[in-house]
């Protein structure tokens, strides 16, 4: 619920406080190719993964596997609800505003991801441990470059919420309980 009511803020702040339009923050017009541009970067992103998992299990820093068989415990609605809320709040705090406000700040756009990307690794780490901040800096540092690419936050969003949607979603419903 917290998430949801940073979202509805900073929607707030947009187009109240500041009276900006949605491109601002990277919210585009629809285009044919938003959502599947989003799918397939959410399968890439997915298929990447991996090496990311490898350099962590060859660092030794092989994360808590608590984490993933309690998301993996929770009911079917709340994983689809994370897997939404997730993609909207993450994409539209890190890459929408704070990317695009830290980029008119500094005037610098590299800075402005760069500062943005280790922030959302940052932040995940007292949610799912230190030991995974290298695979979710990895994947962070794609969504970012995604944004850098086309700065359209709904392929951002798509992206993410598929990716994250196949890994809470799709895996474990292919994948029987005990190879979690």
């Amino acid at each position: 619920a917290l998430h949801w009511l940073v979202v509805l803020a900073l929607v707030a702040i947009v187009f109240r406080l500041e009276r900006r339009d949605a491109a601002s923050i990277g919210l585009r017009r629809l285009r044919w190719w938003t959502v599947p541009l989003g799918l397939a970067a959410a399968v890439l992103i997915f298929g990447a993964a991996p090496l990311a998992q490898h350099a962590n299990h060859a660092l030794g820093l092989d994360g808590d596997a608590r984490i993933v068989k309690w998301l993996m415990a929770l009911p079917l609605w709340l994983r689809v609800l994370l897997v939404v809320t997730a993609g909207v709040f993450e994409e539209l705090a890190f890459r929408g505003y704070a990317l695009e406000r830290l980029a008119e700040l500094t005037g610098r756009r590299w800075l402005a991801a760069l500062a943005t990307w280790a922030a959302f690794t940052l932040c995940h780490g007292p949610s799912f441990g230190f030991a995974h901040l290298l695979p979710i800096a990895f994947v962070g540092a794609l969504v970012t470059a995604l944004y850098l690419w086309q700065r359209d936050l709904v392929v951002n969003i798509v992206a993410h919420a598929a990716f994250d949607g196949i890994g809470l979603l799709v895996v474990p419903a292919l994948l029987p309980p005990q190879n979690l």
